[in-house]
């Protein structure tokens, strides 16, 4: 088997390894352009204002998820070219239950401190 490592590195080489992560991030960008559409047009101002103060917090466990599963593929990577599987395995595991148990820990955060949000953003009482 020929070692990809050594061949060449050009410029279609690079692109086939980006291009999947920038139509992934393209679509994801896209898609919330169109719910944004929908949502101001058809629940009104005050549900596009809730989606734009969250939409950060969004973007945080976006990244926050997209950066342990970066970092634990490459060590699983690592490790299965090593013939360690048992590793591998547990590092897998890892980084589900750190991201189990941020997701949760995410959610009781934001549900005690609902309040605290909203006056910290000077939200008021909605004017119907």
């Amino acid at each position: 088997m020929k070692n990809q490592l050594h061949s060449p590195w050009g410029i279609t080489r690079f692109l086939t390894y980006i291009t999947p992560s920038v139509l992934s991030i393209l679509t994801i960008s896209l898609y919330l352009v169109v719910d944004a559409l929908f949502i101001s047009r058809y629940a009104g101002t005050l549900a596009m204002a809730v989606v734009s103060i969250i939409m950060p917090l969004f973007s945080l466990c976006f990244g926050v998820g997209i950066m342990m599963a970066a970092g634990s593929s490459a060590i699983m990577g690592i490790e299965i070219g090593e013939g360690k599987t048992d590793a591998a395995r547990k590092h897998f595991s890892l980084g589900f239950y750190f991201l189990v148990t941020t997701g949760v820990l995410i959610i009781l955060l934001t549900r005690i401190f609902h309040e605290l949000g909203a006056l910290i953003c000077k939200a008021s009482e909605p004017k119907m």
